[in-house]
């Protein structure tokens, strides 16, 4: 079985985009036994398109002809999903699963259409942290137009990052430059505001105006033609140079298409010696990185899509403590709004700011690369080792597709793990509990997204045993298909999926009554899901009071309880950190977890911290190994769900690691008989219960 998959984006266009679609699609193919492909190409501004005439592009014209075959031959074309290499503002529900793949953005905001169709698609690619970050990081107050209430408009599509690869090829033999000094600069950029193309060339004149050394400068304006050359040439150099006639330093402009390996020649040319660019900003820089993993030296400011690999995590001196530092000549910036001139409706927002590289850094940079070129050498090496080991072709590829398919390996295997995400996708308490039975998974396993599944998919696997773990995207008819199938299926209950908002007390809130679960259509197949299921877990056992009151056939399946899950790691970490803290005094802080989910009940925690009168800490964002640390040092921690929590791992953790713990009943396993025992006994609980399921799970 094969999904059949369409990708559409600039795929023959000369573009950064069109160089990230043939990306996805060297992806796709080193994975053709997964995928039926079929490509819409589509164009990217005024760039030219790719003229090659290589097996590549044979491949791509007969998958497009292909493509348009099918299309007008089907009354109604049918997708399993979609791959849409563009902006956002382009994205369309057009397949059964839709993934938008963009650069991102280059400032700090986010356009309020991109979150309209961002919230479209089932899964978010972006080619860099800084485009995660910025997408995670911008909301917008918003009203909903059929009921006047007011809401936030912010990401709720699961957003992931996939890098660019390293691509090796030979320098072209007949490529060469006409440089009259032995050291030359590098720019490659379009020639637009956002580059800041100008002031890289009048600084480097300024700075150079009486050195024998060249910037050469590989750009044009709209499209790589001749008449664009004439317009780059009269229009933006001329005017530039005029103001410097007496000037020693050279400025050389190359202008037209350039073959990869007329490119890696560039790279690698004995007179160029050093990458610049005074970017205000970049989704990724793909020259840059492509300089990087050729040798050169870089100068450039440290922000926005360059920083995940201009940075790396190198030892101090003597093999000292590890650390990130930029391998790289790091140009000082300022953070300012986008001048209007690059200010583009619905892409780059007025209110959106972007670095402003200092022009004194930047010539001092420039300085010391010629002054000290063999320390810039050494660290451009180490910087290119640490991108060639990092960024291989081969592994991105397979981390590209793995987030297209969910991790689905469509080869015949004895489990299936179903799940909305997996802890590499996202990190919450179900996904980590999940991670624990994948490590610990008796036979060969294969993990799938729930809105990946399909009848083929289902087939293909009949004779796997399934565990479903969260399944809130599994489409209603799938899990009818599954229930009716015949197949061997175990379910997690990490919350409460008879209920539309997962949590019947959420579901009091918005609707304003109680729902009669019993006659939902959603209840009903929840219902049969759980009583066609081998075994079910629930996390809990007042969440397994409220099925069985709210479903009565549920009384009659085979039930357990689990509850959460940790893995042998979580409890080396505890015994780790009780040792290095024992005997200490703890300081007079309760800790509340900050936290969006409404469920976690940051707010009613932090309201009862000051009701009475405690010291308190909100902790929003830290790193997991820290946030166990600062839970070792506490006082107590503060859990007051606003809502049923089966059984939260947060509360566990702070027990676990001697905190005091200030709860509600919403924390539904805080009454159990082992929750309620010594540290030691619950330890020995724990580590039960990855036996217990995989005890339980099928042989019942």
């Amino acid at each position: 079985m094969k999904f059949r998959i369409v990708v559409r984006g600039p795929v023959l266009s000369m573009s950064g985009y069109g160089e990230q679609s043939r990306f996805a699609l060297r992806s796709l193919r080193k994975h053709e036994d997964k995928f039926d492909i079929h490509i819409i190409p589509i164009p990217w501004g005024n760039t030219n398109w790719i003229s090659d005439d290589n097996e590549e592009r044979k491949w791509m014209d007969h998958h497009i002809r292909r493509t348009a075959r099918y299309l007008n031959s089907e009354k109604n074309p049918q997708f399993d999903m979609s791959l849409q290499i563009t902006i956002p503002n382009e994205w369309e529900d057009i397949a059964q699963v839709n993934i938008g793949y963009t650069a991102g953005i280059e400032t700090t905001r986010i356009a309020p259409i991109w979150f309209e169709k961002a919230n479209m698609m089932d899964r978010i690619i972006v080619v860099s942290n800084h485009s995660k970050n910025v997408f995670l990081n911008s909301a917008y107050d918003a009203v909903n137009k059929q009921t006047g209430e007011k809401k936030e408009l912010k990401l709720e599509t699961p957003i992931d990052v996939v890098p660019y690869p390293v691509r090796h090829y030979e320098p072209d033999a007949s490529f060469d430059l006409d440089l009259e000094y032995d050291f030359n600069y590098l720019l490659m950029a379009q020639w637009s505001e956002r580059k800041n193309i100008e002031n890289t060339i009048r600084w480097f004149i300024e700075e150079n105006i009486d050195e024998e050394v060249g910037l050469v400068i590989k750009t044009n304006t709209q499209a790589n033609c001749a008449i664009d050359r004439e317009t780059t040439v009269e229009k933006r150099l001329k005017p530039l140079l005029e103001k410097y006639p007496e000037r020693k330093c050279k400025i050389y402009l190359l202008h037209g298409d350039l073959t990869p390996e007329e490119i890696t020649s560039l790279y690698q040319h004995p007179k160029i010696k050093c990458m610049v660019s005074l970017t205000h900003g970049e989704g990724y820089g793909l020259p840059l990185f492509e300089a990087a993993y050729n040798g050169l030296p870089i100068i450039a400011p440290g922000w926005s899509g360059q920083c995940d690999f201009l940075y790396a995590s190198t030892p101090g001196p003597g093999g000292g403590k590890t650390k990130m530092r930029g391998l790289f000549a790091e140009v000082l910036y300022d953070m300012r709004p986008v001048q209007k001139g690059a200010l583009w409706p619905g892409v780059i927002e007025e209110g959106s700011m972007w670095c402003f590289p200092q022009p004194g850094s930047y010539k001092m940079q420039l300085r010391k690369i010629r002054k000290k070129y063999d320390k810039a050498l050494q660290t451009a090496k180490i910087l290119q080792e640490h991108i060639l080991e990092n960024f291989k072709e081969d592994d991105v590829y397979d981390q590209f597709v793995g987030l297209v398919v969910g991790d689905a390996k469509l080869d015949p295997t004895e489990y299936v793990f179903v799940s909305d995400m997996f802890h590499q996708q996202y990190v919450g308490g179900a996904e980590l509990s999940l991670k624990t039975l994948i490590e610990s998974c008796p036979g060969s396993a294969t993990l799938v997204n729930s809105t990946m599944v399909n009848k083929e998919f289902v087939d293909f696997y009949k004779d796997s045993k399934w565990i479903f773990g969260n399944i809130a995207d599994l489409n209603p008819d799938m899990t009818r298909y599954i229930i009716d199938s015949g197949v061997q299926y175990t379910f997690i209950e990490f919350d409460y999926k008879l209920c539309k908002h997962r949590n019947p007390i959420l579901h009091n809130f918005i609707e304003g009554t109680e729902c009669d679960y019993k006659e939902s259509q959603l209840g009903s197949l929840i219902q049969d899901f759980i009583t066609g299921s081998k075994t079910t877990f629930f996390m809990s056992e007042k969440q397994k009071e409220i099925y069985e009151q709210s479903l009565p056939d549920v009384s009659d399946a085979n039930t357990r309880i689990l509850s959460s899950l940790f893995d042998d790691a979580f409890f080396e970490r505890i015994r780790l950190l009780n040792d290095k803290y024992e005997g200490q005094p703890r300081d007079d802080k309760w800790i509340v977890l900050g936290s969006q989910s409404w469920v976690k009940g940051a707010l009613q925690s932090e309201t009862w911290c000051k009701e009475n009168d405690l010291q308190h800490e909100v902790i929003f964002g830290m790193e997991y190994d820290q946030f166990l640390k600062r839970l070792a040092q506490a006082k107590g921690l503060c859990a007051m769900p606003a809502g049923y929590d089966t059984c939260p791992r947060l509360a566990i953790e702070a027990k676990l690691l001697g905190c005091d713990l200030q709860t509600n009943e919403y924390v539904q396993h805080r009454d159990e008989e082992w929750f309620n025992k010594p540290s030691p006994e619950i330890i020995k609980y724990l580590k039960t219960r990855k036996d217990y399921f995989w005890m339980h799970a099928f042989n019942d």
